[in-house]
């Protein structure tokens, strides 16, 4: 909606306030990016999301501990969704891929990833790649979901991914 929109326009002011603060300490300013290119994509700023994902993935290539395995992930997944904006499927799904490839670790372990360029891909069709990212998933994520997921998928639906659209 508009209002959500607006809202989100706010909020992004205060996130690129902090990735502007945060330059010298590496942890809070992979933090400042991740919130700052999620931010991006629900006010609809999608050059600003792309800029910060990049960042943020690039910032946490050389650390594959768990600590960064969040970023990773997450910054993948901005980008997929910046992607499907410009209409690159095939871009999309080369960044979920890779967004299943990460070490986990965070509340990637606990609670699992964050579902929203599965969704939006598994909307237009393309359930393989979805399926083949929730296998993925398993290395870090033991969640009896991954598998009524799968199923849903191969019935031929777009699963409820209920709260892990918000993480």
């Amino acid at each position: 909606s508009d209002e959500r929109t607006a809202l989100a326009r706010k909020s992004l002011a205060q996130a690129e306030m902090v990735v502007d603060r945060t330059t010298n300490d590496r942890e809070a300013h992979a933090d400042a990016l991740n919130t700052a290119s999620k931010v991006a994509v629900e006010a609809a700023a999608f050059d600003k999301a792309r800029r910060f994902a990049t960042e943020l993935v690039t910032l946490v290539a050389d650390r594959r501990d768990n600590m960064y395995g969040q970023y990773f992930h997450d910054g993948h997944v901005v980008l997929g969704r910046v992607s499907l904006k410009d209409s690159d499927v095939e871009q999309a799904k080369t960044h979920l891929l890779l967004a299943g490839g990460t070490p986990g670790g965070g509340t990637l372990t606990s609670f699992g990833p964050n579902m929203s360029l599965a969704k939006e891909l598994a909307d237009r069709g393309e359930r393989s790649t979805v399926m083949a990212y929730l296998e993925l998933c398993r290395r870090f994520w033991q969640s009896p979901q991954l598998n009524q997921w799968i199923q849903t998928l191969k019935n031929g639906q777009v699963p409820n991914f209920g709260a892990n659209l918000t993480y």
